[in-house]
Protein backbone atom coordinates (compact mmCIF):
# COMPACT_ATOMS: atom_id res chain seq x y z
CA UNK A 1 0.00 0.00 0.00
CA UNK A 2 1.50 3.46 -1.23
CA UNK A 3 4.09 4.99 0.70
CA UNK A 4 5.01 4.31 4.19
CA UNK A 5 8.62 5.69 4.73
CA UNK A 6 9.59 9.04 5.08
CA UNK A 7 13.02 10.66 5.19
CA UNK A 8 16.15 10.14 3.27
CA UNK A 9 19.06 9.67 5.18
CA UNK A 10 16.97 9.17 8.59
CA UNK A 11 13.97 7.01 7.47
CA UNK A 12 10.70 6.42 9.23
CA UNK A 13 8.78 3.34 8.57
CA UNK A 14 5.18 2.96 10.12
CA UNK A 15 2.21 0.05 10.33
CA UNK A 16 -0.44 -0.40 12.15
CA UNK A 17 -4.27 1.14 11.79
CA UNK A 18 -6.58 3.08 14.23
CA UNK A 19 -8.19 -0.03 15.97
CA UNK A 20 -6.30 -2.88 14.92
CA UNK A 21 -3.79 -4.69 17.38
CA UNK A 22 -1.41 -1.28 18.07
CA UNK A 23 1.42 0.07 15.89
CA UNK A 24 5.18 -0.51 14.90
CA UNK A 25 7.68 1.59 13.54
CA UNK A 26 11.38 1.64 12.77
CA UNK A 27 13.79 4.54 12.71
CA UNK A 28 16.59 3.76 10.83
CA UNK A 29 19.91 5.74 10.50
CA UNK A 30 19.79 7.18 14.00
CA UNK A 31 23.46 7.78 14.90
CA UNK A 32 25.37 5.83 17.64
CA UNK A 33 26.10 6.64 21.25
CA UNK A 34 23.01 8.81 21.98
CA UNK A 35 21.28 8.47 25.14
CA UNK A 36 17.92 8.04 25.05
CA UNK A 37 15.31 8.71 27.44
CA UNK A 38 11.90 7.23 27.62
CA UNK A 39 10.41 9.31 30.00
CA UNK A 40 10.91 12.22 27.83
CA UNK A 41 9.55 10.54 25.12
CA UNK A 42 6.45 9.40 27.08
CA UNK A 43 5.93 13.05 28.26
CA UNK A 44 5.95 13.88 24.29
CA UNK A 45 3.27 11.08 23.88
CA UNK A 46 1.16 12.29 26.55
CA UNK A 47 0.85 15.66 24.79
CA UNK A 48 -0.61 13.97 21.63
CA UNK A 49 -2.71 11.22 23.55
CA UNK A 50 -6.82 11.36 23.44
CA UNK A 51 -8.75 11.07 26.76
CA UNK A 52 -6.68 13.85 28.89
CA UNK A 53 -9.00 17.00 28.28
CA UNK A 54 -12.50 18.34 27.59
CA UNK A 55 -11.59 19.14 24.50
CA UNK A 56 -9.78 15.60 23.16
CA UNK A 57 -11.31 12.27 22.05
CA UNK A 58 -12.41 10.20 25.15
CA UNK A 59 -10.36 7.23 23.54
CA UNK A 60 -8.27 5.90 26.34
CA UNK A 61 -4.97 5.04 25.39
CA UNK A 62 -1.52 4.54 27.47
CA UNK A 63 0.75 4.89 24.65
CA UNK A 64 3.37 2.77 26.66
CA UNK A 65 6.17 2.62 24.15
CA UNK A 66 7.98 -0.51 23.81
CA UNK A 67 11.13 -0.90 21.91
CA UNK A 68 12.30 -4.19 20.40
CA UNK A 69 15.64 -3.14 19.04
CA UNK A 70 18.78 -0.06 18.37
CA UNK A 71 18.95 0.22 22.14
CA UNK A 72 21.62 -1.14 24.40
CA UNK A 73 21.95 0.44 28.47
CA UNK A 74 19.59 3.05 27.35
CA UNK A 75 21.80 4.46 24.63
CA UNK A 76 21.33 4.21 20.89
CA UNK A 77 23.31 1.68 18.77
CA UNK A 78 23.24 2.65 15.34
CA UNK A 79 20.98 -0.27 14.33
CA UNK A 80 17.34 0.29 13.52
CA UNK A 81 15.28 1.53 16.20
CA UNK A 82 12.31 -0.49 16.30
CA UNK A 83 9.17 -0.11 18.32
CA UNK A 84 5.89 -0.69 19.17
CA UNK A 85 2.63 0.76 20.90
CA UNK A 86 -0.10 -1.36 21.47
CA UNK A 87 -4.20 -0.02 20.85
CA UNK A 88 -5.78 -0.93 24.33
CA UNK A 89 -8.96 0.86 23.83
CA UNK A 90 -10.13 0.03 20.55
CA UNK A 91 -13.71 -0.41 19.04
CA UNK A 92 -14.01 -2.13 15.98
CA UNK A 93 -17.59 -2.58 16.35
CA UNK A 94 -18.30 1.05 16.32
CA UNK A 95 -17.29 1.10 12.55
CA UNK A 96 -19.08 -1.84 11.16
CA UNK A 97 -21.67 0.88 9.05
CA UNK A 98 -18.34 1.77 7.25
CA UNK A 99 -18.48 -1.23 5.23
CA UNK A 100 -21.67 -0.15 3.86
CA UNK A 101 -21.01 3.68 3.64
CA UNK A 102 -18.66 5.85 3.00
CA UNK A 103 -18.23 8.92 5.70
CA UNK A 104 -18.06 12.31 4.28
CA UNK A 105 -15.14 13.87 4.90
CA UNK A 106 -13.13 10.82 5.18
CA UNK A 107 -10.47 8.61 3.39
CA UNK A 108 -13.18 5.63 3.17
CA UNK A 109 -14.02 6.41 -0.06
CA UNK A 110 -10.45 6.89 -2.04
CA UNK A 111 -9.14 4.01 0.03
CA UNK A 112 -11.43 1.71 -0.68
CA UNK A 113 -11.90 2.85 -4.14
CA UNK A 114 -8.25 2.43 -4.50
CA UNK A 115 -7.02 -0.62 -2.53
CA UNK A 116 -10.39 -2.63 -2.53
CA UNK A 117 -10.09 -4.49 1.08
CA UNK A 118 -9.76 -2.18 3.40
CA UNK A 119 -9.35 -1.81 7.34
CA UNK A 120 -11.95 1.37 7.43
CA UNK A 121 -12.46 1.05 11.48
CA UNK A 122 -11.60 4.68 12.99
CA UNK A 123 -10.02 5.47 9.74
CA UNK A 124 -7.68 2.34 9.31
CA UNK A 125 -4.59 3.35 7.87
CA UNK A 126 -5.69 7.13 7.81
CA UNK A 127 -6.14 7.43 10.97
CA UNK A 128 -4.55 10.39 12.89
CA UNK A 129 -3.79 7.81 15.53
CA UNK A 130 -0.75 6.63 13.05
CA UNK A 131 1.36 9.99 14.81
CA UNK A 132 1.39 8.46 17.71
CA UNK A 133 4.50 6.86 15.97
CA UNK A 134 5.87 9.89 14.62
CA UNK A 135 6.12 11.66 17.97
CA UNK A 136 8.00 8.55 19.40
CA UNK A 137 10.60 9.39 16.55
CA UNK A 138 10.63 12.92 16.76
CA UNK A 139 11.51 12.69 20.22
CA UNK A 140 14.41 10.60 18.94
CA UNK A 141 15.65 13.09 16.84
CA UNK A 142 14.94 15.76 19.21
CA UNK A 143 17.33 14.06 21.85
CA UNK A 144 19.74 13.48 19.39
CA UNK A 145 19.88 16.88 18.25
CA UNK A 146 20.33 18.33 22.18
CA UNK A 147 23.99 18.84 21.40
CA UNK A 148 23.67 21.12 18.42
CA UNK A 149 22.57 24.72 18.84
CA UNK A 150 19.11 24.34 17.49
CA UNK A 151 15.13 24.40 19.05
CA UNK A 152 12.11 23.81 17.89
CA UNK A 153 8.66 25.12 19.25
CA UNK A 154 5.03 24.48 18.01
CA UNK A 155 1.89 26.34 20.09
CA UNK A 156 -1.54 27.14 18.70
CA UNK A 157 -2.11 30.03 16.57
CA UNK A 158 -6.02 30.35 15.86
CA UNK A 159 -9.04 27.96 16.29
CA UNK A 160 -11.93 28.65 13.93
CA UNK A 161 -12.22 32.24 13.29
CA UNK A 162 -10.58 33.78 16.65
CA UNK A 163 -6.44 34.55 15.71
CA UNK A 164 -4.09 35.00 18.54
CA UNK A 165 -0.94 37.05 18.01
CA UNK A 166 2.42 36.10 16.58
CA UNK A 167 4.77 34.73 19.36
CA UNK A 168 7.26 37.30 20.67
CA UNK A 169 8.70 35.78 23.53
CA UNK A 170 11.56 33.34 23.03
CA UNK A 171 11.60 29.91 22.55
CA UNK A 172 12.84 29.81 25.75
CA UNK A 173 10.54 32.03 27.35
CA UNK A 174 7.17 30.43 25.82
CA UNK A 175 7.77 26.73 26.12
CA UNK A 176 6.50 26.36 29.28
CA UNK A 177 3.53 28.87 28.70
CA UNK A 178 2.37 26.63 26.07
CA UNK A 179 3.40 23.42 27.89
CA UNK A 180 1.04 24.90 30.90
CA UNK A 181 -1.71 25.82 28.42
CA UNK A 182 -4.96 23.09 27.92
CA UNK A 183 -4.76 24.14 24.25
CA UNK A 184 -1.04 24.66 24.10
CA UNK A 185 -1.38 28.52 23.14
CA UNK A 186 1.33 31.24 24.12
CA UNK A 187 -2.10 33.35 24.72
CA UNK A 188 -3.57 32.55 27.70
CA UNK A 189 -6.65 35.04 27.26
CA UNK A 190 -7.27 33.71 24.05
CA UNK A 191 -7.23 30.23 25.33
CA UNK A 192 -10.42 31.23 27.25
CA UNK A 193 -11.89 32.28 24.80
CA UNK A 194 -11.16 29.09 22.17
CA UNK A 195 -12.27 27.11 24.71
CA UNK A 196 -15.39 29.02 25.15
CA UNK A 197 -15.55 28.42 21.23
CA UNK A 198 -14.81 24.88 21.61
CA UNK A 199 -17.79 24.01 24.07
CA UNK A 200 -20.06 25.56 21.90
CA UNK A 201 -19.15 23.71 19.06
CA UNK A 202 -19.31 20.71 21.47
CA UNK A 203 -23.09 21.71 22.01
CA UNK A 204 -24.03 21.64 18.35
CA UNK A 205 -22.62 18.62 18.00
CA UNK A 206 -19.95 20.19 15.81
CA UNK A 207 -15.93 20.64 15.06
CA UNK A 208 -13.81 23.21 14.55
CA UNK A 209 -10.54 23.77 12.18
CA UNK A 210 -7.56 25.77 13.45
CA UNK A 211 -3.87 26.18 12.82
CA UNK A 212 -0.62 25.92 14.57
CA UNK A 213 2.23 27.88 14.28
CA UNK A 214 5.96 26.57 14.26
CA UNK A 215 9.47 28.44 15.45
CA UNK A 216 12.70 27.05 14.67
CA UNK A 217 15.15 29.35 16.58
CA UNK A 218 18.42 29.08 17.05
CA UNK A 219 18.65 27.56 13.35
CA UNK A 220 21.66 26.32 11.33
CA UNK A 221 22.21 27.88 8.13
CA UNK A 222 22.72 26.87 4.97
CA UNK A 223 20.69 23.75 5.36
CA UNK A 224 18.64 23.05 1.63
CA UNK A 225 19.02 21.32 -1.90
CA UNK A 226 17.94 23.17 -4.56
CA UNK A 227 16.06 22.96 -6.57
CA UNK A 228 13.43 20.36 -6.12
CA UNK A 229 14.87 19.88 -2.35
CA UNK A 230 14.75 23.34 -0.96
CA UNK A 231 14.70 22.91 2.64
CA UNK A 232 10.81 24.72 2.31
CA UNK A 233 9.61 21.86 0.42
CA UNK A 234 11.24 19.20 2.71
CA UNK A 235 9.04 21.06 5.93
CA UNK A 236 6.68 21.16 4.22
CA UNK A 237 6.45 18.07 2.52
CA UNK A 238 7.15 16.95 6.04
CA UNK A 239 3.96 19.01 8.16
CA UNK A 240 1.23 17.94 4.77
CA UNK A 241 1.54 14.64 5.71
CA UNK A 242 0.22 15.00 9.01
CA UNK A 243 -3.19 14.22 8.75
CA UNK A 244 -6.38 17.52 8.63
CA UNK A 245 -3.18 19.34 7.46
CA UNK A 246 -5.06 21.62 4.77
CA UNK A 247 -1.99 23.90 3.98
CA UNK A 248 1.75 25.22 4.65
CA UNK A 249 3.19 28.59 5.00
CA UNK A 250 6.13 30.33 5.85
CA UNK A 251 6.02 34.18 7.57
CA UNK A 252 3.15 35.38 8.43
CA UNK A 253 -0.09 35.12 6.22
CA UNK A 254 -0.60 39.21 6.63
CA UNK A 255 2.64 40.52 5.47
CA UNK A 256 2.90 38.23 2.23
CA UNK A 257 -0.65 39.42 1.33
CA UNK A 258 -0.43 42.63 1.98
CA UNK A 259 3.01 44.14 1.74
CA UNK A 260 5.15 45.25 -1.51
CA UNK A 261 8.63 44.10 -2.33
CA UNK A 262 10.04 47.35 -0.51
CA UNK A 263 8.70 46.59 2.59
CA UNK A 264 8.71 42.70 2.61
CA UNK A 265 12.47 42.58 1.75
CA UNK A 266 15.09 42.08 4.49
CA UNK A 267 17.89 44.35 4.38
CA UNK A 268 21.19 43.07 5.01
CA UNK A 269 24.25 44.43 7.01
CA UNK A 270 27.14 43.91 7.73
CA UNK A 271 28.82 43.70 11.24
CA UNK A 272 32.41 42.09 13.20
CA UNK A 273 30.40 38.96 13.42
CA UNK A 274 29.54 38.37 9.77
CA UNK A 275 26.21 39.34 7.61
CA UNK A 276 22.83 40.05 9.04
CA UNK A 277 19.38 41.02 8.82
CA UNK A 278 17.55 44.07 9.66
CA UNK A 279 13.90 41.77 9.98
CA UNK A 280 12.82 38.74 9.12
CA UNK A 281 10.09 38.59 6.64
CA UNK A 282 11.46 35.65 4.75
CA UNK A 283 10.93 33.16 7.58
CA UNK A 284 14.76 32.31 7.60
CA UNK A 285 14.80 30.90 3.99
CA UNK A 286 15.89 32.37 1.07
CA UNK A 287 15.77 29.91 -1.77
CA UNK A 288 15.21 27.60 -0.22
CA UNK A 289 18.22 27.26 1.93
CA UNK A 290 18.19 28.62 5.67
CA UNK A 291 19.78 31.65 6.43
CA UNK A 292 20.93 32.18 10.49
CA UNK A 293 17.59 33.29 11.01
CA UNK A 294 15.16 31.87 12.68
CA UNK A 295 12.55 30.04 10.66
CA UNK A 296 8.62 30.37 10.58
CA UNK A 297 5.52 29.52 9.52
CA UNK A 298 1.80 28.15 9.97
CA UNK A 299 0.00 25.13 9.46
CA UNK A 300 -3.48 25.30 8.66
CA UNK A 301 -5.88 22.18 10.22
CA UNK A 302 -9.52 21.61 8.50
CA UNK A 303 -12.01 20.94 10.99
CA UNK A 304 -12.13 17.24 12.34
CA UNK A 305 -14.82 15.54 9.90
CA UNK A 306 -16.48 12.92 12.73
CA UNK A 307 -18.94 15.02 14.43
CA UNK A 308 -22.14 13.87 16.01
CA UNK A 309 -24.24 16.29 13.89
CA UNK A 310 -26.33 14.50 11.37
CA UNK A 311 -25.19 14.80 7.75
CA UNK A 312 -26.47 13.25 4.33
CA UNK A 313 -24.14 11.39 2.56
CA UNK A 314 -25.18 8.51 -0.25
CA UNK A 315 -28.51 6.79 0.68
CA UNK A 316 -29.22 7.64 4.20
CA UNK A 317 -28.38 10.22 7.16
CA UNK A 318 -25.65 9.27 9.39
CA UNK A 319 -23.77 10.93 12.75
CA UNK A 320 -20.69 9.98 14.71
CA UNK A 321 -21.56 9.62 18.31
CA UNK A 322 -19.08 8.72 21.05
CA UNK A 323 -15.47 9.54 20.78
CA UNK A 324 -14.33 12.12 18.62
CA UNK A 325 -12.29 15.76 18.67
CA UNK A 326 -13.99 18.94 18.60
CA UNK A 327 -10.63 20.10 17.48
CA UNK A 328 -7.65 18.54 17.09
CA UNK A 329 -4.97 21.35 17.18
CA UNK A 330 -4.20 21.70 20.74
CA UNK A 331 -2.87 17.66 19.75
CA UNK A 332 -1.74 17.92 16.55
CA UNK A 333 1.41 20.90 18.00
CA UNK A 334 3.65 18.20 19.32
CA UNK A 335 3.03 16.02 16.15
CA UNK A 336 4.52 19.74 13.95
CA UNK A 337 6.99 19.53 16.53
CA UNK A 338 8.33 15.98 15.64
CA UNK A 339 8.19 15.66 12.11
CA UNK A 340 10.43 19.31 12.12
CA UNK A 341 12.73 17.39 14.32
CA UNK A 342 12.61 14.54 12.33
CA UNK A 343 13.27 16.56 9.27
CA UNK A 344 16.18 18.44 11.05
CA UNK A 345 17.96 15.57 11.73
CA UNK A 346 17.87 13.98 8.35
CA UNK A 347 18.52 17.30 6.72
CA UNK A 348 22.02 17.35 9.11
CA UNK A 349 22.88 13.62 8.47
CA UNK A 350 22.63 14.34 4.51
CA UNK A 351 25.28 17.64 5.02
CA UNK A 352 27.19 16.24 7.08
CA UNK A 353 26.91 12.22 7.84
CA UNK A 354 26.72 10.03 10.54
CA UNK A 355 30.14 10.51 11.47
CA UNK A 356 30.03 13.92 12.65
CA UNK A 357 26.98 12.94 14.88
CA UNK A 358 29.47 9.82 16.14
CA UNK A 359 32.34 12.53 16.78
CA UNK A 360 30.22 15.35 18.50
CA UNK A 361 28.94 12.73 20.85
CA UNK A 362 32.55 11.42 21.58
CA UNK A 363 33.30 15.17 22.29
CA UNK A 364 30.28 15.75 24.98
CA UNK A 365 30.79 12.16 27.00
CA UNK A 366 34.73 12.88 27.05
Amino acid sequence: MGSNSFGKSLVLTTAGESHGKGYVAILDGVPSGYEISIEKIQHDLALRAPGRSLYSSLRKESDQVDFISGLYQGKTTGAPLSFFIPNLDHRPDDYTFTRTVFRPGHADYTYKGKYGHVDLNGGGRASARETVCRVVAGSIAKQVLKTENIDVLAYVRQIHDMRANLLTLSIKDARQIVLDDPLGSADSQMSKSWQSLIQKAIDEKDSLSGSVCFVIDPMIPFLGRPVYEKLTNTISNALMTIPAVKGVIFGELDSIQTKKGSAFNDPMFISQEGIGFCKNDAAGLLGGISTHQPIYGEVFFKPPSSIAKEQNTMDRTISFEGRHDPVVVHRARIVVESMLWLVLLDELLLEFGSKYFFERQLCHTQ
